[in-house]
């Protein structure tokens, strides 16, 4: 459930704005506030920042006249952070003065207390607005965007949706069209790379709702490679799309910005004007698009001056009446776009909506990059304020949310969605706060709870009255109607209030048909109440523990049984799931055997989810170290960079030190230093595993049974690469001794175990990366 905090602004002289609230929750006061804002320094200091974020703000490059926020002009990121935060505190503080600030603390303080999500929508008046990065507001150290309790987002002030022509299914797939484009005569972005990272996500989806939410769409990817103009519009006409994704080049243009696309018969660019494409979209019912693609929205405020006719492609959608639009402030790097992509489609799936994934996915960026990076903020998140941000339809349209909603309103009584708020009066504010839900499951519409409403309502009447002589409330708070919130909480409060007023009506008293109810409803609890001193009585002489039932501890045996789950049956989401709830629970083994089931079945992104979740006070755990280097080894081993061999190594290093007895990190630390070059270190970590079970002076040889022979001969085949390895680069003499050994290393690891250690099935283990098995293949030749 969540609740709405709906702002325009609008300029209405030079350097003033008028800020107002258009929509708010009930309880919330309505405000506005003329202000004065430093627009031009706040522009200036937008186009340090966002223009070419690749090499202005990841090194910090800020300008001396804007030191007012930034003190320094220092390359460092580390000094770029400070910049970037001033900005957006006061963007925020600009943002949120006077009564709108009172109406902003009243509006999250109630959101809070209902632990219900705030939405603030923030409606740009104007061309200037727009281009200032309101992404970045940050109340205080916290980036307002990156949070789960508040979701940020934009919207275009005097638009209205387009017409739905087709009904969405409530508990269909989300449909996506993946465009991409790359044409010859332009720079190639790595899309194909980010098609397979999204399919390899999505592929990994669960059918079952995952934690926090009983809405998991499925989501359905076609991928439209390298499309003209008439592919993309048979594409859109025939598949029933609700989100189109363009991975490719875009830039401004007269017509709402232009898209590029490539000729099928010439191979060069081809362009789709934003107008064109904004019409296209409205006619084929698309929901949302997605452009990963450079100036899709607002970004470097020096772009466009203020009596420019060029636009880009998000304001020719959104003028269209398209539901929501996810566009890039600025070129992004490849790598950042799909991990972006990743994030951004992960929650989706997970049944979150639109800019609630976004702001999850912003988060994730701050985790992947760090805080003091741009990439978070160049998303730039176009949604409609009658747009819910579920592409398949609500979920409490579905059969799930409908029987949750009659559990938590009780059998007999029917789901309430959206009415109409006035102007509340002092009863109204009344009942809703002060009528608190601990027992709306039992409350029904049964004779007892009807009247134990018209008590509540009866004093409830009595507070008011004294709020009211204290606090009169002004219908002029109203500037419009407002949608109350669609809770059951909210809804159950209204039926309250309904039955409060009934029975506080002026003049109105109960006559005696009402007191002889009351007696009647009331006479089998005095009943109750005589057993229960009778019992009382007659239990006089007994403790006080003999009287309570026997309860089953969570920790007996029958429970732990029935709770643990079968990891190897369960599916890829609900063992992510297992992980990080215990993780979060502080049972680390139990989080680590899931996650690494999860490596096992090659889910890295989902294990490395996982990890996130592992408490801080275990940063020095061996089992932790081990995975979060096995998490980076097998990224590496997919071809993904955004892990090094170096970070591999750190890690496992640390394990190591934790843990010396353990043969295999013994083994996994000698292949990253392999990997690295460094043999030497790599050939005394190997010989140590033999050492480990060879007799020792004055000692019995010890048991084999404890040794993992696994691990043995991964130490003998180890040691065969680095003979062989090393074999070049000594005298003749010393080479054929090297060679010599490595291939008696060889002999021995086959003889023992040919099925292990044959190519087919070394490209099946997650230890042995591919130049490592190309020199076995070697070595097996000589």
């Amino acid at each position: 459930m969540s609740q709405e905090f709906i702002l325009s602004v609008t300029p209405v002289g030079d350097d003033e704005y008028l800020v107002r609230t258009e929509k708010v929750a009930p309880g919330v006061p309505l405000a506005e506030e003329q202000v004065r804002w430093p627009i031009d320094q706040w522009l200036a200091l937008s186009s340090q920042l966002m223009n070419d974020p690749l090499l202005g703000v990841l090194q910090g490059q800020v300008a001396q006249k804007t030191a007012s926020v930034g003190r320094t002009n220092s390359r460092s990121e580390k000094n770029s952070a400070p910049n970037l935060v001033a900005l957006g505190q006061q963007l925020y503080n600009g943002l949120f003065q006077g009564n709108l600030r009172d109406s902003w603390t009243c509006a999250r303080g109630i959101a809070q207390h209902r632990r219900e999500v705030l939405q603030l929508r923030l409606g740009l008046k104007g061309r200037g607005l727009p281009r200032l990065p309101w992404e970045v507001l940050h109340a205080g150290d916290r980036p307002l965007a990156t949070g789960t309790d508040v979701i940020f987002s934009r919207y275009q002030p005097g638009t209205s949706l387009f017409k739905q022509t087709r009904i969405l299914p409530s508990t269909g797939p989300i449909k996506i069209l993946m465009a991409i484009a790359s044409p010859s005569d332009r720079d190639s972005l790595q899309l194909k790379r980010e098609v397979l990272h999204l399919q390899q996500e999505l592929q990994n989806r669960a059918a079952h709702p995952t934690k926090n939410t009983l809405h998991a769409p499925e989501i359905q990817l076609t991928i439209l490679e390298q499309p003209d103009r008439e592919q993309l519009t048979q594409a859109l006409e025939q598949g029933h799309y609700q989100v189109l994704h363009y991975a490719g080049h875009s830039n401004l243009g007269s017509r709402g910005g232009e898209l590029y696309l490539v000729s099928s018969r010439t191979g060069l660019t081809e362009t789709l004007s934003g107008d064109d494409l904004a019409g296209l979209l409205v006619n084929n019912g698309i929901q949302m698009a997605v452009f990963n693609s450079c100036r899709g929205a607002y970004g470097d405020p020096s772009d466009l001056a203020d009596n420019s006719p060029e636009r880009n492609l998000t304001e020719a959608l959104v003028k269209r009446g398209i539901p929501a639009v996810l566009a890039m402030a600025e070129s992004i790097p490849d790598d950042v776009a799909l991990t972006l992509t990743r994030l951004f489609y992960r929650n989706l799936n997970q049944g979150y909506p639109v800019d609630h994934s976004l702001s999850r996915a912003r988060a994730g960026l701050i985790s992947a990059y760090g805080s003091h990076q741009l990439y978070w903020a160049l998303p730039i998140l176009y949604q409609h304020p009658d747009f819910d941000g579920y592409l398949t339809g609500a979920p409490g349209q579905s059969a799930a949310g409908e029987s949750l909603l009659q559990n938590l309103m009780g059998s007999g009584t029917q789901p309430v969605t959206g009415t109409e708020w006035k102007a509340p009066t002092s009863v109204d504010a009344t009942a809703k706060y002060q009528q608190l839900p601990v027992d709306i499951k039992d409350r029904t519409d049964s004779p007892e709870g009807k009247v134990a409403d018209d008590f509540s309502g009866k004093l409830n009447q009595e507070r008011s009255d004294q709020i009211q002589e204290n606090y009169p409330l002004s219908a002029a708070n109203s500037r419009q109607q407002v949608p109350g919130p669609k809770s059951p909480i909210s809804a159950r409060s209204s039926v309250s209030t309904t039955a409060a007023t009934r029975v506080a009506a002026p003049g109105q008293k109960p006559g005696l048909k009402k007191f002889l109810t009351v007696a009647l409803c009331l006479l089998p609890f005095a009943v109750g109440a005589g057993f229960l001193g009778w019992r009382h009585w007659q239990n006089r002489d007994s403790k006080p523990e003999d009287l309570l039932p026997a309860v089953r501890t969570p920790l007996s045996q029958n429970y732990i049984q029935i709770q643990r789950p079968n990891l190897e049956k369960a599916r890829t989401a609900q063992v992510t799931e297992i992980a990080e709830s215990n993780f979060n629970a502080g049972e680390i083994a139990a989080g680590l055997k899931a996650t690494e089931e999860l490596l096992d079945r090659v889910a890295l992104y989902q294990a490395e989810s996982a990890l996130q979740a592992v408490p801080n006070s275990t940063i020095n755990n061996p089992e932790v170290n081990f995975l979060k280097g096995r998490l980076a080894w097998q990224f590496q081993q997919v071809g993904n960079k955004k892990y090094t061999v170096d970070q591999v190594r750190r890690s496992w290093e640390i394990a190591f030190n934790g843990r010396r007895d353990s043969l295999k990190y013994r083994n996994a630390l000698g292949f990253a230093y392999y990997a690295e070059g460094n043999f030497d270190r790599a050939y005394q970590l190997w010989v140590e595993v033999l050492d480990s079970i060879a007799p020792a002076s004055n000692k019995a040889t010890p048991s084999l049974k404890s040794v993992n022979n696994e691990d043995i001969l991964t130490a003998c085949a180890g040691l065969g690469l680095v003979m062989a390895k090393t074999a070049p680069s000594v005298s003749p003499q010393e080479r054929t001794t090297r060679l010599t050994k490595a291939i008696e290393l060889r002999q021995k690891v086959i003889a023992s175990d040919p099925l292990s250690f044959g190519p087919q099935a070394l490209a099946k283990n997650w230890l042995w990366s591919e130049a490592a098995i190309r020199d076995w293949v070697s070595l097996q030749k000589l």
